[in-house]
Formats: C-alpha cells, sequence, structure tokens
C-alpha cells in the first residue's frame, strides 16, 4: 500500500482517508408478486427438490461449468444459467480466454441456509470451492470459497449469479473485464477501455523501475475493480477497509502458501484522483512488494512500506516538501515520533497513515545514504528472512535500532525545518 503527498491527486487538498460512502449506492428492488394464469388461480410453481436432488444436479452444473470454461466455449457456459445468469457466465467464459485461466475448478462444499432465506423462492445459495490460475503469472492455482446462487427451473438446476454474502467473489467471475497482456504485465480491468490502457502502462514503466533497483525480472498482475465496495468483495474484506488506500498487494484468494498467487488490487477511487507521477509511483510501490515476496516478509512494517517507497521515489527529482509532505506537518506540529512506526500505524483504518509512511521512506533514505544501493538490499532480504534488525544493522551498518532512530529523527527534524 502507498498514500500519497497532497500534490501528486488530482485535486489539491483532498484527504487521502475518504468517507465510504462516497461511492454511488445500489438499490437493488426484489419484487415477487403473486401471478397469475388468466382468472384460473396461482400459477404452478414446480415442487421444491430435495436436498440431495439438487445438490446432485448443482454439481453437474459445476462441473460442466468447469468444462466449458476449459474448452473455451462461451455458448456452452451460457448455457448453464438462466435468463440473469446466462449473460454473466458468457462475460466469464470471455475473461476465461482473456486471462488464460488455468486449473479450473469448482467443487460444492455445501448450502448456505442462512443466505437462502433471503433469496426468492426458488433459489438457494451454495458455498463452493473455486480454483483457478491466471496462465504465465501464477506458479500455483488460486483458492477461494465463493458463493453461487442457484435457481430451479423445472426440473432442472441453473446458475443464477454469482457471489452473495461475506464471500468474497474473484474479479474475473464478477463480470466483463477489460484485459491487457504483455509478457511481464498481466492488466484486468472492471471498467473503460481508456482505464485499463492507463492502468496497464503504469504497469509496464513500473517493471524496469523495479528491476533497476531490486535486480530480477518482476512481473505483475493488476486487478482493479469497478469500485471501493467491488474492491471489499473481491478480496472478501469488511466494508471501507481499503477505502483510504490506492492499491494493495496481497494474496488471491484464501491460500497462504508460499506459491500462492499474489497480486496488486487497486482501489480505482482513490487511484483515480492521483496525477500521472502519483499513480506511477503507487504502481512502482506496490510492483516492489510482488518482486520482494513482500507478503511472506518477516520484516517490521516500516521496513517493508519504506524501502518499497525507496524504489519508487529512486531517481525522481520531486521535492522532500511534496514527498514528505504529512510527516513534515505531523514533526512541525507533535515533534518526531519516539519510534519507527508500526502495525499499529499502518492499519489501513489508522488515522494519518499518509505521514507513516513517508516517516518509514525517511528511516528508508537515512540507511540509503549510510551505505550503499546494494547494502540496504541486502539488509532488507535478510530482515524478510527473519534474522533480528538490530544484529544485521551492527554487521551492515556499524550501529544498531538504537542509532538508526536517533538518526531517523534527526532526519525528519532536518527536513522540518
Amino acid at each position: 500500500m502507498i498514500q500519497l503527498p497532497d500534490q501528486l491527486t488530482a485535486e489539491a487538498g483532498r484527504p487521502h482517508t475518504w468517507p465510504a460512502g462516497l461511492a454511488a449506492l445500489l438499490a437493488t428492488l426484489l419484487v415477487s408478486p403473486f401471478l397469475l394464469a388468466g382468472c384460473g388461480g396461482p400459477e404452478q410453481v414446480p415442487a421444491p427438490q430435495s436436498q440431495p436432488v439438487r445438490r446432485d444436479l448443482a454439481a453437474d452444473v459445476f462441473a460442466r461449468l468447469q468444462d466449458a470454461l476449459a474448452d473455451r466455449d462461451a455458448k456452452a457456459a451460457a448455457a448453464l444459467g438462466d435468463d440473469r445468469g446466462s449473460p454473466l457466465l458468457g462475460d466469464v467464459a470471455a475473461n476465461a480466454e482473456a486471462l488464460d485461466v488455468r486449473d479450473v475448478s469448482f467443487r460444492m462444499i455445501d448450502e448456505d441456509p442462512v443466505l437462502t432465506a433471503t433469496l426468492p423462492r426458488g433459489q438457494w445459495a451454495a458455498a463452493v470451492e473455486a480454483t483457478w490460475r491466471f496462465d504465465g503469472f501464477d506458479r500455483a492455482p488460486a483458492r477461494a470459497e465463493v458463493t453461487m446462487i442457484l435457481a430451479q427451473e423445472g426440473e432442472r438446476i441453473r446458475l443464477h449469479a454469482i457471489g452473495g454474502g461475506a464471500r468474497p467473489v474473484p474479479l474475473w467471475l464478477a463480470g466483463p473485464l477489460e484485459v491487457r497482456r504483455t509478457a511481464d504485465t498481466l492488466v484486468l480491468v472492471a471498467g473503460p477501455a481508456a482505464n485499463a490502457d492507463r492502468y496497464a502502462q503504469l504497469a509496464r514503466r513500473a517493471v524496469p523501475a523495479v528491476e533497476a533497483v531490486v535486480g530480477g525480472h518482476p512481473r505483475v498482475v493488476v486487478e482493479v475493480p469497478a469500485g471501493p465496495a467491488d474492491l471489499d468483495r473481491t478480496l472478501g474484506a469488511r466494508t471501507g477497509d481499503y477505502a483510504a488506500i490506492a492499491a494493495v498487494t496481497t494474496f488471491v484468494g484464501s491460500d497462504r502458501a508460499d506459491l500462492a498467487p499474489v497480486h496488486v488490487f487497486v482501489n480505482p477511487e482513490v487511484f483515480g484522483a492521483l496525477k500521472s507521477a502519483g499513480a506511477q509511483l503507487v504502481m512502482t510501490h506496490e510492483l516492489t512488494h510482488v518482486a520482494t515476496d513482500a507478503v511472506h516478509s518477516k520484516a517490521p512494517q516500516w521496513l517493508l512500506e519504506g524501502y518499497a517507497d525507496h524504489v519508487a521515489l529512486h531517481g525522481t527529482d520531486l521535492p522532500v516538501s511534496m514527498t514528505a509532505g504529512q510527516i513534515i506537518r505531523r514533526v512541525r506540529r507533535d515533534g518526531v515520533p519516539k519510534a519507527l512506526p508500526g502495525a499499529d500505524e499502518f492499519d489501513t483504518r489508522a488515522t494519518h497513515l499518509g505521514a507513516w509512511y513517508e516517516a518509514a521512506w525517511r528511516a528508508a533514505e537515512v540507511l540509503a545514504r549510510a551505505g550503499t544501493e546494494e547494502q540496504l538490499l541486502t539488509f532488507y532480504r535478510r530482515a524478510s528472512g527473519g534474522e533480528p534488525v538490530d544484529a544485521t544493522l551492527r554487521e551492515l551498518y556499524g550501529f544498531d535500532e538504537t542509532e538508526l532512530i536517533r538518526r531517523w529523527q534527526q532526519d525528519l527534524e532536518q527536513i522540518a525545518r
């Protein structure tokens, strides 16, 4: 994640912590009138199927959907849905082809009686384990428990919707996408083609910037839902968890294993307020997290975020009044912090989040000035591997964490003058 200074946002002075209510509210009206067939009385509704029967029928739908997606057969996929589900499944099949989705599976875990009780008669909710992998980018399949809404049509079962309740809705299963691909970048956007082009360009530019500092040959998948609420649904997060951030690098689905896919997820409302320089900094910051496997790192949070900003700002000529404006104002008002920022300061709902990101960056810059770029990367990697920060600092830099904090505080005082 990254917080940008006010000058890099499209509207000067706009706060970084945006209220969740800024997104347009969607109201869904469910109407279930009793339909009369002429004057002969209520329409005959098929008797509900027994649970074992409908579970078997649902399993068959999921198996056929797997096959249709594997065969890139949009027509066969769409045929498995009802009037609402058919267009969605056609879009999902198109996404699967554009993203080169492999290892797709859908396995029913159980019915969801609580969610089913809220649905119209003839519909029911199933908890389904889904797996998938974007070929060429994901080393292993992602895994997530998703909700699928099924509908009884006569003696048949059709898929009505994907999503519902608190379970995540993977972006490629949520609706139509614009997809942009290069050898190193894969960008999927729930939005206009122009937006996809912009994100794709930012991702392409971030690759050599990260490679120049970190080394290797980073590759990245960037997922951009339609809005903040959609980002929450994609990640299965609480409403508003990511309202104040531009992007986050995290696991796809529920698997946290070493080879589990890790993608960059964008909050388009916050990201969309950024000017080109700020947007590029965000993308390069997040790609640094991907390239350094930050999700598995044991390093302290200040080093993870500070180093990502160090890479993102490396070689830029932006003034410190812009790149550290929030922490400068905080130091002028309250004095220097007593300790390096930790998990509490980096909580996505914390106040002054942007100032703490800037403070972490200044700590990384203190180390960059005290040694070489190679030393800083070595320190980052060793700390990420679990080596003690204090002992590693002594070995590489000749001073301990207490001295680092003293130099960091001195740096903050100096830039705040």
